[in-house]
């Protein structure tokens, strides 16, 4: 695991500068790179209330998304917690 600092997510570690996501056992977990770019803004802003429109502007800056796309990422985060 690396040594860089870590955000504790219950038993699970996030460590934002590799954008990677360790199980309690330190086993890295496989997220899409759009998932990780969801959880990555959502641990970043703690206490902040991330719009659905801030996602969408942060995750997809120039694609045009339907709310499925930001559905399934929080499927697969919820998934891997």
């Amino acid at each position: 695991m690396p040594s860089e600092s870590f955000i504790q997510l219950g038993d699970y570690q996030y460590h934002p500068q590799q954008q990677r996501l360790f199980d309690p056992d330190g086993h890295e977990l496989k997220l899409r790179p759009q998932s990780l770019a969801v959880l990555d803004l959502l641990v970043s802003n703690p206490g902040e209330i991330c719009t659905k429109d801030r996602i969408f502007q942060t995750v997809w800056p120039d694609v045009s998304v339907t709310d499925d796309s930001l559905v399934q990422c929080i499927s697969d985060i919820r998934k891997a917690l």
